[in-house]
């Protein structure tokens, strides 16, 4: 999976990949993420889910694996508390 679609988005941003999550519930997503050098909360809830998806979210490299909205807002919160703050430019003068 290419990560393009990732990097775009950052880049719009003017966010480093490495200050980016991505939220993603295929192993296609985690790979992607993963290329792009973000972090990965896998996601295990919601429709059409297999008992095998989180060893599968795992192998394709997420992060944290998660089993509820509740879970991902913990990891992203997580995920804020151990990253240096940006320089946040273009998101700064959007506001």
């Amino acid at each position: 999976p290419a990560p393009d679609l990732f990097l775009y988005a950052a880049a719009t941003m003017d966010f480093p990949p490495e200050h980016c999550i991505v939220v993603g519930d295929t192993y296609v997503d985690m790979e992607a993420a993963k290329k792009a050098g973000m972090y990965c909360v896998g996601v295990t809830y919601g429709e059409h889910r297999s008992p095998n998806d989180a060893a599968h979210l795992r192998a394709a490299g997420a992060n944290v694996i998660t089993g509820t909205i509740k879970e991902v807002l913990t990891a992203i919160e997580n995920f804020a508390k151990n990253r240096p703050a940006p320089s946040w430019p273009a998101a700064a003068a959007a506001l």
